[in-house]
């Protein structure tokens, strides 16, 4: 064991050795300098990139809570429980579309749900359309 550990030790001495008496190339200091410019564009471009990021998610959180506001508005009922928005034959449509799956789904799958079931579901739906949409065009993927 000690003759090996003094082969490797001989060995990793002549390597350090001959690392040290190395030379540099005369463009050295001109590349690290290069690199280091780099390094400082690229960090200014990733501020750019999470200002950017931290704008666009701020603007659809707030777009989300204003169509969450409006929807309730529409969906709000009176003191008798009769509607009172604008669009009350476009939600008993589609709330009778949403009955219609959730006993289809209660007799297939044992699943039901309502039309404000619906309504959460498609505004998560919308919600990963939009990010992942913003996520492409910020990002740049194809």
């Amino acid at each position: 064991m000690g003759e090996g550990n003094k082969n490797i030790d001989y060995i990793l001495d002549e390597k350090i050795r001959n690392s040290l008496s190395a030379v540099t190339s005369s463009d050295f200091t001109f590349e690290l300098m290069k690199r280091v410019e780099l390094e400082k564009e690229f960090a200014t471009q990733d501020k750019k990139t999470d200002k950017l990021v931290k704008y666009l998610t701020g603007g659809i959180i707030s777009l989300m809570i204003a169509v969450t506001l409006v929807i309730s508005m529409f969906l709000k009922t009176g003191k008798e429980g009769n509607e009172i928005s604008y669009f009350s034959s476009i939600i008993d449509k589609f709330s009778g579309v949403v009955e219609y799956i959730s006993v289809m789904a209660a007799e297939n799958l044992g699943i039901a749900f309502d039309y404000k079931s619906g309504i959460v579901v498609l505004l998560v739906m919308a919600c990963i359309f939009i990010f992942t949409f913003a996520d492409k065009i910020i990002f740049k993927k194809t």
